[in-house]
Formats: C-alpha cells, structure tokens, sequence
C-alpha cells in the first residue's frame, strides 16, 4: 500500500469522525426560539417569532416553560425576591430588566 493511500484513509477517517460527532451533538442541542406564545395544544407550542413567521414546537413530556408578564408594584409583597439587572451609564446605572420571584423560588 503507498504513503498517499495510508495518508488519505486517515484523513477521510478523521473527517468522518468529526463531522459524525458535529451531527450527533445537533441533534441533543435544543432549539432557542423567542417570540410570542400564540397557542399550547398538549405539547404543541405555537409561536409568533419576532421575525413574524409562525412556527410550532414540540415540547418532551414534563418540559418546563418559563413565561415573563408584566407586573406593578403593587405585586412586591413581604419576603418577595427582587431581582434587578443594570447597564452602567456614563453617569448613571439604567435598570435594564426587574424580575420578581416567591420566595420559595430562591
């Protein structure tokens, strides 16, 4: 068997190995998709993307969703977990999101 023979299985053997183990970790990556829920059916999410396009999601059984509403102050009760993220400004820090959690959710 010549050198390039030898040379040019152990390249496509190692191309195979990577590009077999870039597939195989896509498939477990899960989807991030952001917009708004315009529907559930079961396990079936509807959602509007900000883009404007309509897409569906299929959900695993026992999967979590995590939903952001609007709130007032109102809300703030005693022993109420108040989070507040900030960008620093020139003079000043702006609040750039509030969330507010029960507190067993600590």
């Amino acid at each position: 068997m010549s050198k390039n023979v030898r040379i040019w299985g152990i390249a496509i053997g190692v191309a195979a190995c990577v590009f077999g183990t870039a597939a195989a970790l896509a498939e477990d990556t899960p989807a991030r998709v952001r917009g708004a829920l315009n529907k559930m059916d079961g396990n079936n999410l509807t959602i509007q993307t900000r883009s404007g396009k309509e897409t569906t999601v299929k959900l695993k059984d026992g999967a979590p969703v995590v939903a952001v509403t609007k709130g007032a102050m109102s809300d703030i009760k005693g022993n109420t977990f108040v989070g507040i993220t900030a960008m620093a400004q020139p003079a000043f820090w702006r609040r750039r999101q509030g969330r507010v959690r029960p507190h067993l959710s600590r």
